[in-house]
């Protein structure tokens, strides 16, 4: 009976110490931070298949959505970009506003300014000379870049490029953002932060098959310079301070060169530099939170400066329009 007994509580231990090792495993730091990466690699891997799916919609209704082999744009923006990414993959620059700014760019048009011009004073019109092809651009973005790299993966085809460039980088951002939540100490929110701001539906329109225009890494940036500065912030050692500090700012040209938009550098800049005062006093605020709050702060005021520029711009166009003379018939 005793040795029956003793057989039975042994029996009955055995699934507890699985149990347990089990928790145990999960409880492991480089077990937690496996699953954290795999999940935030599932979450990007979603967002792309979402948007992949989009285009193989698009592929299953080339009627609607094809004129020839070329699939359609969603917003005026996307052939501006991509006859700057043609151009420098061919080697022919013409420069910021020919064919944006017609019919005043074309050859024909200059020619009747011209002899309009010279009726007018009595002269005659002088030969006008082409437009100049530049032999390197002056300056080419970071979107038309990188379409022109992408375009001989698919056969030269450069709208089903930059449609690959909207399904691959459309959610991004979701790496960056959950990272910024591990370190703060909150990586489930990080990764449905990620997720739900990928398929919202204010974002998802403008990056979403289509939309080949700078939105589809305009938040990537913004918080890929957040999560640098707080890595700068919370280094134990002057090495690491100064090497993410400089990724911080690597990151924010590159920003500049994809948006061609400098006050987010200087917000960064500033951030980091009220950050690090901050670590280096001990102050009993929390770092983390803090730096990104005044990165949001410094976003938020170069927002309304440039909207304040644009309005001032606006108002002495239409004051200098208004007094512009007309030309005669």
């Amino acid at each position: 009976m005793s040795s029956n007994s003793s057989n039975e509580s042994t029996e009955e231990k055995v699934p507890s110490n699985s149990v347990k090792s089990v928790h145990d495993w999960l409880q492991s730091p480089w077990v937690f931070k496996a699953l954290f990466f795999v999940a935030l690699l599932v979450c990007y891997g979603i967002s792309v298949n979402v948007r992949y799916q989009q285009l193989e919609t698009w592929k299953q209704n080339p009627q609607q959505f094809f004129v020839g082999e070329h699939p359609l744009m969603t917003t005026l923006d996307a052939p501006y970009w991509l006859r700057w990414a043609k151009e420098y993959r061919d080697g022919e620059f013409y420069g910021m506003g020919h064919k944006r700014s017609y019919p005043s760019s074309t050859q024909w048009f200059r020619e009747q300014q011209a002899q309009i011009v010279a009726s007018e004073n009595g002269k005659q019109a002088q030969p006008v000379p082409p437009l100049e092809r530049l032999t390197t651009p002056k300056s080419l973005t970071l979107l038309s870049f990188i379409v022109a790299m992408m375009s001989p993966f698919f056969a030269g085809n450069l709208y089903l490029a930059g449609h690959w460039l909207v399904i691959l980088t459309g959610g991004l951002f979701i790496i960056p953002l959950g990272l910024y939540g591990w370190r703060l100490g909150y990586p489930i929110a990080g990764l449905l932060g990620g997720l739900i701001g990928s398929f919202c539906s204010e974002y998802y329109v403008r990056a979403s098959i289509g939309r080949i225009d700078t939105d589809m890494l305009n938040i990537f940036f913004p918080i890929l310079g957040g999560l640098l500065v707080l890595l700068a912030c919370q280094a134990k050692s002057e090495r690491w301070v100064w090497l993410w500090a400089g990724l911080a700012g690597l990151s924010m040209n590159l920003f500049v060169w994809w948006y061609e938009r400098p006050g987010f550098t200087l917000g960064c800049f500033l951030s980091l530099l009220v950050g690090l005062i901050i670590w280096r006093h001990k102050a009993q605020a929390s770092l983390p939170a803090f730096g990104f709050s005044l990165f949001l702060l410094a976003l938020l005021i170069c927002s309304v400066v440039s909207a304040v520029l644009k309005v001032f711009w606006i108002i002495t166009y239409l004051l200098g329009l208004s007094r512009r003379p007309r030309l005669r018939r």
